[in-house]
């Protein structure tokens, strides 16, 4: 029997560098090593820089990311409580006047859903997903099936060992179907599988491939599309531009196709930095994705200006560095001369976004402000990061209006 908490009273949950895809603990996984920068605490040298040096000259009141860009792609952003429940009220309002599609953090992932067996609580998910219907926003649901924050119970039988394949088949039909009952169509993308292939294109080993096999894929999206006929299917993924992993999703989608499977688009989720991947490697994969007869969103962007703590790094959270000043070398601010090289990767990003905009769907940014960014906790926790369009004081930065004047050129 499901049981469903009501919308009032349910208690937040703490989750801090949870917020982008999940908890990053743990040592580095084979392929990421540590990047040739101290973790002791060397101390590095002071930057002189001028914290307004980076900020837009344009008045952020007048001119919106969704306008500039609505004849092209939808603008989207990641959301937390201090959005959706109104607990930062300058955030969301700048959300509803600068965007017009939200995805949430955690909100609908399983661990926030359904701790306990049949005990559905909906109460942050319902107050996400009236945010986004009162300012008539497109709802991305992330995410159905993800190896992190899913509660240990799904993948146990009664006595703590290994489900069977059956019973975490059966869990997962009861949890869609659940989650199809609450939300019916209001919903409109799903990213059904979330982050199942390693770098080198092989299938990642979780939990959900050990139980139900290498089919794995193919069942849980033939499951999606039975409960969610009215939503787009996606995959989505991390570092999608490296060749091989590339290669694997369009495989993917070929694959599904071949079997009658349904997947209506891929999610390359552009955790970039300030000179990688490459605007070659970016192209390339909006191009492979789009020939492969698919939808294409850009579903968790941001850049990332600080020092890498690893090489190969991804978004794999299972990376957790130690904090040095060499890894967080701008507390107070950033200086000029980074804050416009951030503003020109931002503009040359958009500038590619829209030379695919026929088959690119949505870009979507993974938070609101430098205060909400979850590369302020991850791979280090406790840095200074500058990863978005607004400062931490939800100003808007001269990369918010590189982004807005690379509308304008496409025109």
């Amino acid at each position: 029997m499901i049981r469903y908490f009501s919308s009032s009273g349910a208690g937040a949950l703490l989750l801090t560098a949870l917020a982008a895809c999940g908890g990053a603990g743990g040592t580095a996984p084979g392929g990421a090593v540590p990047s040739a920068v101290s973790s002791t605490s060397d101390t590095a040298a002071p930057t002189a820089c001028d914290a307004a040096a980076g900020l837009a000259t344009l008045d952020a009141t007048k001119v919106s990311l969704a306008q500039s860009y609505a004849k092209l792609f939808k603008i989207g952003v990641a959301i937390n409580g201090s959005v959706y429940a109104n607990r930062d009220p300058a955030a969301a309002a700048l959300v509803a006047a600068q965007f017009n599609r939200v995805t949430p953090e955690n909100e609908l992932k399983w661990q926030s859903l359904e701790r306990q067996p049949g005990v559905l609580d909906f109460a942050q998910a319902d107050a996400f997903v009236a945010y986004a219907e009162q300012h008539g926003m497109e709802i991305h649901g992330h995410a159905l099936v993800w190896h992190h924050q899913v509660p240990a119970w799904v993948f146990q039988n009664a006595a703590g060992g290994q489900a069977t394949r059956e019973q975490l088949l059966e869990r997962l039909d009861q949890h869609m179907s659940a989650l199809a009952q609450h939300f019916g169509s209001r919903v409109q993308y799903w990213d059904v599988v979330n982050e199942a292939l390693n770098d080198d294109g092989s299938l990642r080993d979780t939990p959900w491939r050990t139980i139900l096999g290498d089919d794995y894929l193919e069942r849980v999206f033939l499951m999606a599309g039975k409960h969610f006929p009215d939503a787009k299917l996606v995959y989505n993924d991390f570092s999608l531009e490296k060749p091989a992993k590339r290669a694997a999703a369009v495989q993917l989608v070929q694959a599904f196709e071949k079997h009658g499977v349904r997947i209506d688009a891929i999610g390359t989720q552009s955790h970039f930095q300030l000179q990688s991947p490459t605007l070659e490697a970016i192209e390339a994969s909006l191009s492979a994705f789009a020939a492969a007869g698919v939808e294409v969103l850009v579903s968790e962007l941001d850049v990332d200006v600080l020092p890498p703590a690893y090489q190969n790094q991804g978004a794999d959270l299972s990376l957790d560095a130690e904090l040095s000043a060499q890894l967080n070398p701008y507390p107070d601010c950033l200086p000029r001369d980074v804050a416009e090289q951030a503003a020109r990767r931002w503009a040359e990003l958009f500038e590619v976004f829209a030379r695919h905009s026929d088959h690119l769907h949505s870009v979507t940014l993974w938070g609101v402000s430098d205060k909400y960014s979850w590369l302020n906790n991850w791979p280090v926790r406790g840095r200074t990061n500058y990863a978005l369009l607004f400062d931490r004081e939800l100003r808007a930065k001269q990369s918010w209006q590189r982004v807005i004047e690379a509308a304008n050129h496409t025109r």
